[in-house]
């Protein structure tokens, strides 16, 4: 199967390493819709990839901290 990310200079990175990663992150995005495809890397991705690991840090310190319980719920 074909997925690929695409980044361009200069406006998605000076640098090899930057466009590098943001080509990932647009990879990832094109895996994430399936089939064989491509996808152009975008702010808006940057930024929803950030918002998903800063969600991802704070539960894993929430459940560090023992911040959560699980309360069970029967449904009938």
């Amino acid at each position: 199967m074909f997925r690929s990310g695409i980044s361009l200079h200069p406006s998605d990175g000076d640098t090899a390493e930057e466009l590098i990663k943001n080509a990932d992150i647009a990879m990832y995005r094109a895996k994430a819709d399936g089939k064989n495809g491509y996808r152009f890397f975008t702010n808006e991705l940057n930024e929803s990839v950030s918002r998903r690991s800063n969600l991802s840090m704070a539960l894993r310190k929430g459940i560090g901290r023992g911040e959560f319980t699980v309360h069970y719920q029967p449904q009938i």
